[in-house]
């Protein structure tokens, strides 16, 4: 299952390219979500079946619980960034963690209202897909692009990434130059410099304990 949803993830991603280009940016930026979501999705089997493999199974109630987060749309993306969450931009982090870039796909989905707390915002703004803008999709789809890049770069440096036999297979050096030659854009999201940012948060946060 592992398997299958890393290679939807990048058939997404290619799809989502794909519409860009066609400047169908509303359903691109929707598709690369959904990218995000099955590389996420992806990522967290993988763990779950490596630490089920060498540490004790969970009960079938445990297993449940956790197989039923793969239904939690904004669990999935924060998934696909969570392994290397602290070379992430913590606003990128938040957004996911307030389900805001979920809000963002439904926006590139469907016209509606928003959804507040208190309930429909009949006197707001008419959210609509039209109203999504090409640097909008452009970044979403730079970051998937970036993901899914350095996964190449760690397999082919390191002969693995991932601990599931076939997994890596997808991750080649095929893909990786099928990648640099559709997709130009870097989101310019990832870097190490936001670990920094990230210590000195965990720091006061401790502090404030």
């Amino acid at each position: 299952m592992a398997y299958l949803a890393l290679k939807n993830a990048i058939r997404l991603h290619l799809d989502s390219i794909l519409l860009f280009e066609h400047r169908s940016f509303a359903s691109s930026l929707q598709m690369s979500i959904l990218a995000m979501e099955e590389l996420g999705k992806a990522c967290e089997l993988e763990h779950y079946c490596f630490h089920a493999s060498v540490d004790f199974r969970p009960t079938p109630q445990e297993e449940q619980k956790w197989l039923s987060l793969l239904y939690n749309h904004p669990w999935k993306q924060g998934a696909a960034v969570g392994r290397d969450m602290i070379e992430y931009s913590p606003r990128l982090i938040q957004f996911v963690h307030d389900k805001k870039l979920d809000v963002t796909k439904q926006t590139a989905t469907y016209v509606g209202l928003r959804r507040t707390p208190k309930g429909i915002d009949i006197a707001g703004r008419i959210q609509s897909p039209f109203s999504i803008k090409s640097s909008r999709a452009r970044k979403q789809i730079s970051l998937i692009n970036d993901i899914l890049l350095e996964m190449c770069r760690v397999n082919l440096a390191q002969d693995q990434y991932f601990d599931i036999e076939g997994m890596d297979s997808l991750i080649d050096l095929k893909l990786r130059n099928h990648l640099k030659l559709k997709w130009k854009g870097r989101s310019g999201i990832r870097s190490s410099r936001w670990s920094k940012q990230w210590i000195s948060q965990w720091t006061q946060h401790a502090k404030s304990a």
